[in-house]
């Protein structure tokens, strides 16, 4: 129970604005979006490094955030998006098992 209260009560509203930087970013194709959006996905990768289980995933998916947004400077808008996707998927499944946790 301890570790879902730092994602959830402090960190997920900053996990939510930096993925919606980072998708506006890439959507209408503007790289400092993009990059704001991976800057302020460095204090949730630690939180991220925090609740899944292998912890340095919370390294990559920073990795993938600052990757997705040197695509968008390359006008490789489709690889943008497979790089945002796995920082969206790993939402997903921590969002998924706080509910579980919490129900």
């Amino acid at each position: 129970m301890s570790q879902f209260f730092p994602l959830v009560i402090l960190g997920f509203a900053m996990i939510l604005l930096s993925l919606s930087f980072s998708s506006v970013g890439v959507a209408i194709d503007k790289f400092w979006l993009s990059m704001i959006g991976a800057v302020l996905f460095i204090p949730c990768a630690y939180l991220f490094g925090v609740v899944l289980y292998p912890s340095w995933l919370g390294f990559f998916l920073l990795l993938f955030q600052f990757g997705s947004a040197a695509a968008v400077r390359q006008k490789n808008v489709r690889w943008a998006w497979y790089l945002l996707m796995p920082s969206f998927l790993a939402t997903l499944k921590v969002l998924i098992d706080a509910f579980a946790f919490f129900a």
